[in-house]
């Protein structure tokens, strides 16, 4: 029993350091390392808690290890304590003022004079995991281009709502945001 378990680890093992090394384009050379506020705050979140956490990062040394990304999860937009994500007449998703009022660009602007990466989510589906709606599903190029205008460096994308293949939502993605023309981030 126990060295089929450990068999079974070698061929685990051996499968994910053939898949990394199939994936040698110098991006992501180590695993994205940071913070993301949804397993403590949930949706109870505002630009103070990511302004202090940033700084903490830096003051703990965290930064200095490796750890970059101040990640965004749900809960930032508006219309989240009403199950209602808000867009504008252009499909654009609304950030929540009241919570978040110098904006998701000024915060984007702070990581990066800091020399942190700025993380940002949504979904691939008609709705939030939490439920809200809408999400992404049909505003993908509304979404990747508020993304790009806030400078996220990395999206994180889930298929709560999704009806549609994985491959395809990342092939969709990864030429969404290729095609700005901004720089990848290199870790």
């Amino acid at each position: 029993m126990a060295a089929s378990r450990y068999l079974s680890c070698i061929v685990v093992f051996y499968a994910v350091v053939a898949l990394a090394a199939c994936l040698d384009n110098g991006l992501a050379l180590t695993p994205p390392m940071g913070w993301s506020s949804w397993n403590h705050f949930h949706r109870n979140i505002n630009e103070s808690l990511y302004y202090e956490t940033a700084q903490v990062m830096i003051d703990s040394g965290m930064q200095a290890v490796g750890y970059k990304y101040v990640n965004f999860d749900g809960g930032w937009w508006k219309g989240h304590d009403t199950g209602h994500a808000v867009r504008n007449s252009s499909g654009y998703l609304q950030y929540d003022e009241k919570e978040f009022s110098k904006g998701m660009k000024a915060l984007g602007d702070f990581y990066h004079s800091k020399g942190l990466l700025f993380g940002h989510y949504t979904d691939s589906g008609t709705h939030y995991c939490n439920g809200d709606k809408p999400a992404s599903q049909g505003y993908e190029k509304q979404d990747a281009a508020l993304f790009i205008s806030w400078g996220i460096d990395m999206v994180k994308v889930d298929a709560c709502g999704s009806t549609v293949k994985p491959e395809t939502v990342i092939k969709l993605w990864e030429s969404l945001l290729n095609a700005s023309g901004r720089p990848r981030s290199e870790e």
